[in-house]
């Protein structure tokens, strides 16, 4: 008997062209693009907010309490099954989020940013105050490398906080209370501290803790936007995502548990969609298998296997998806796995 599994992942991109005229979600419909590009400029003043969670699983939102992260995927677009299908580090992962390229374009493949191309490639906040200098784009971070050495030179105000969560919002709500703000980025490293110090894993309950103390203090972020005196007149778009996930005590590898990442874009004017993986189980007699054989698929080392054609399995073009095969060798519990996205 063979079950085949086809996971079919989207692809999801953000491109942070600003002139507010963002494309969001390139895995949106293109009817709800449409939506989302009349929509911004209704009048309002359009802002940004950017908030990232280093080393961040999507199974430890869903495993921790998150409100405030709750609040924002319920009054917006997010997925749960983005992909990094870059390099799943810091250096890299947060120069891709804030270039809008992979890194061989940027060229950071890790921590020393040896090599980087930020004069070809930089920091989004470039576009910004090429669109309007007096538009006020600010930067926090726990990770310093970030305003160090991918917003450097393209930033007005680079505020490196000290490593705790609670110094990250403070300065944060410090400067949404700024009224000329136009754009801010917020990066919390707490949750990647714990992966690395106790395990990346949502039945960690250390790992989980970070997750919680992060979305509290998102909440008083939140809170702060909302508080603002023009807050009425302002469109705020809020993105929220993470660099990399974790395995163990690290990360940096192809595992799904480095790879998968989450990524929400919320807003009163942002489509309320979930984006998600899709999973087809077909279970084949070995009779009636796919190889038209009668039995579990046998064939001879440095054999060549060709599987005919099934509608089952046409996910056309424009679609992702993994095939991952199972093989039994002569032992019975030497199964090796093989997948191929």
């Amino acid at each position: 008997m063979l079950t085949v599994y086809t996971y079919c992942r989207p692809k999801i991109s953000v491109f942070l062209a600003i002139g507010f005229a963002i494309t969001l979600l390139g895995a949106c419909a293109s009817d709800e693009k449409d939506k989302v590009e009349s929509e911004v400029g209704n009048g309002k003043e359009p802002k940004l907010l950017i908030i990232g969670i280093d080393g961040c699983r999507p199974d430890g939102i869903s495993a921790a309490y998150t409100p405030n992260l709750d609040d924002l995927m319920a009054n917006g677009t997010y997925s749960l099954d983005a992909r990094n299908t870059g390099i799943t580090s810091s250096g890299p992962g947060w120069s891709s989020m804030l270039t809008g390229v992979w890194q061989d374009k940027h060229k950071v493949v890790d921590k020393s940013f040896s090599g980087s191309n930020f004069t070809r490639y930089p920091h989004f906040f470039k576009r910004i105050e090429e669109s309007d200098p007096e538009k006020r784009t600010v930067s926090v971070t726990q990770w310093h490398p970030i305003n160090d050495q991918i917003a450097k030179g393209f930033v007005d105000v680079a505020r490196n906080t000290e490593d705790l969560s609670e110094d990250v919002k403070n300065k944060a709500v410090a400067e949404l209370g700024v009224q000329s703000l136009t754009a801010l980025f917020v990066h919390f490293d707490d949750v990647d501290h714990a992966g690395h110090g106790s395990g990346f894993d949502p039945e960690n309950p250390k790992y989980l803790q970070a997750i919680e103390t992060v979305d509290k203090a998102i909440g008083e972020v939140i809170q702060a936007m909302k508080s603002r005196s023009n807050y009425e007149n302002e469109d705020w778009a809020i993105l929220v995502s993470t660099d990399h996930g974790g395995i163990g005590t690290s990360h940096g590898g192809d595992t799904d548990e480095e790879r998968t990442i989450f990524m929400i874009v919320s807003g009163d004017n942002i489509p309320h969609k979930e984006i998600s993986k899709t999973t087809t189980e077909v279970t084949v007699p070995p009779a009636n298998n796919c190889l038209n054989s009668d039995t579990e698929l046998y064939f001879e080392s440095n054999g060549l296997v060709s599987v005919p054609h099934n509608a089952a399995y046409s996910f056309g073009t424009a679609q992702d998806f993994s095939i991952e095969c199972r093989i039994r060798g002569k032992v019975p519990a030497d199964v090796a796995i093989i997948a191929k996205k």
